[in-house]
């Protein structure tokens, strides 16, 4: 399923214009304001931690989102590939822990959710490269998946 989830994510990426690295390569940052970032990310990760109360609930799920998301953002700032490509297969680990710890039917979610995706095409991108929605957009029916 991976592979097939980066060949679609893939399209996506070319057809709203986003990077697609044909091999690993630091996002293009300002140093110091990914610091700040980074650092903002885990004093947040730090407060969900605070406010956990077991190991699967929400808090805690979120705080391990936030570190790994930390540590993705730090990789940048210290010019570290080896650390970037780890944290995003930590990242992708939490996800599919996140996946898992909710029941989420990820296969149909993901086609669903490309399926939508791709009628974004078309429509250009906000300036944080979010694609935007075109005229003939339709909606994710996660709703019809079963449960």
């Amino acid at each position: 399923m991976l592979t097939a989830a980066l060949q679609c994510v893939s399209e996506f990426h070319r057809g709203i214009g986003a990077a697609v690295a044909g091999s690993p390569v630091l996002l293009e940052a300002d140093r110091r304001h990914a610091a700040q970032l980074a650092q903002s990310l885990r004093e947040l990760s730090q407060s969900c931690e605070r406010a956990t109360r077991c190991p699967g609930d929400l808090s805690a799920r979120v705080a391990l989102n936030l570190e790994e998301l930390a540590e993705f953002v730090e990789a940048h700032v210290q010019g570290n590939v080896t650390a970037m490509l780890d944290a995003v297969g930590d990242r992708m680990y939490v996800l599919l822990g996140d996946a898992l710890a909710t029941g989420t039917p990820l296969e149909q979610v993901f086609a669903e959710v490309h399926r939508s995706n791709m009628t974004k095409i078309g429509a250009g991108c906000t300036a944080s490269g979010k694609a935007c929605k075109a005229e003939g957009y339709s909606a994710p029916q996660l709703g019809k998946l079963p449960s």
